[in-house]
């Protein structure tokens, strides 16, 4: 049986910390690929080791390994430090991509930095190099084939999934006298939390349900704190993954009675992926979610969380969960199920092993 070595370097990690990013679309899959095998071909799969002193040589991973899989930089003169020893060899490249940094929209704290960096031809120029291309969804997908010469039978969709025995604390919806509504995502949702359909169904809310306040994780919104007071807080996650999942995010969740996710329909916003919707999945956690391609795709309306795009949607199902227990703790369950059935990487991994098959003609 012919082995397949593959070398997995997550461009965004640093000593400090392992971003989101580099777990979900990097580090995870390719943990779940190593030694995995579909019968002809089985995988050896080697994480770069940010502490190992001294660094591996990237002259020797080029002669040790087949393929490089990388998650994107928007910084030259690295992938060319890595990508030289590597194509002298005829070793290949797979880069995942899961953002449309072409369109990174203005509230996000990247912006000025891409902006500076002329990041997106970066990007380009990357992803015309490398050999394969993995992505969150569609529409990314085909994004990146009209801005690069890359074909879509060289890029894969591979949507991010979670990994339950991480993810591992269920919280069942319980009856409680205070309704906790909770966001959670980082500053570049500023515009998201403050798109009008959005407000205009919480400011119902707030009006007609004394008892309910809402959180945001990750970001704090002066315009809500002015509007909502005392019954609007904040406060921050981690920004290493792993303290995340362990540390924070079992106390959101056991905090949190209701999901709410707004999100602008944007050409930026379009190329998002439900993370948000499988993660609190995950803890058995109820939604409201905005009626956008990431959450169509994914949410079936009614039984695994609800699509809202007014704000009479918005008051509408934010209401039918506040009203009900149960309605919570039927929804929760669905939402559980399904990613459990559906959106495990343990369960998905095969859809790496048959790209780099196909990137290594084999």
């Amino acid at each position: 049986m012919k082995t397949i070595k593959v070398y997995v370097f997550p461009s965004h990690q640093t000593k400090e910390r392992t971003s989101g990013v580099d777990f979900a679309r990097v580090i995870q899959p390719m943990t779940y690929l190593n030694g995995y095998s579909d019968g002809e071909v089985k995988f050896e799969v080697t994480l770069y080791d940010i502490n190992k002193e001294p660094q591996d040589n990237w002259i020797e991973i080029a002669d040790q390994y087949d393929v490089l899989f990388m998650n994107y930089t928007i910084v030259d003169w690295p992938y060319a430090f890595m990508a030289a020893p590597l194509r002298a060899k005829g070793k290949k490249i797979i880069c995942d991509v899961d953002d449309a940094i072409w369109y990174v929209q203005p509230d996000n704290s990247t912006y000025q930095t891409m902006k500076e960096k002329n990041a997106s031809y970066v990007l380009e120029c990357i992803l015309n190099d490398v050999d394969g291309v993995v992505t969150t969804n569609g529409y990314l997908r085909n994004m990146i084939v009209d801005k690069t010469t890359k074909y879509h039978e060289n890029i894969l969709v591979a949507p991010n999934q979670v990994d339950l025995t991480k993810y591992s604390r269920v919280f069942p919806a319980q009856e409680r006298s205070q309704i906790t509504l909770m966001h959670f995502g980082a500053t570049g949702h500023f515009d998201d939390l403050l798109s009008e359909e959005f407000v205009k169904g919480m400011d119902k809310i707030m009006n007609d349900y004394p008892n309910v306040r809402f959180k945001t994780v990750g970001s704090f919104v002066p315009n809500l704190k002015y509007k909502w007071g005392a019954r609007y807080d904040n406060d921050f996650g981690d920004i290493d993954i792993y303290k995340w999942i362990e540390n924070r995010f079992p106390i959101f969740m056991d905090e949190a009675d209701i999901m709410v996710v707004p999100l602008r329909d944007t050409k930026y916003n379009r190329c998002k992926s439900s993370i948000k919707f499988r993660e609190a999945s995950s803890a058995m956690k109820p939604g409201v979610f905005s009626a956008t391609r990431p959450y169509i795709e994914d949410i079936k309306h009614g039984e695994t969380g609800y699509l809202a795009e007014t704000a009479d949607d918005w008051y509408k199902y934010l209401k039918i969960l506040i009203d009900s227990v149960e309605e919570r703790r039927r929804i929760g369950t669905n939402a559980y199920n399904y990613v459990k059935q559906y959106c495990q990487m343990k369960d998905n991994v095969n859809m790496y092993a048959s790209f780099i098959k196909k990137i290594l003609e084999i």
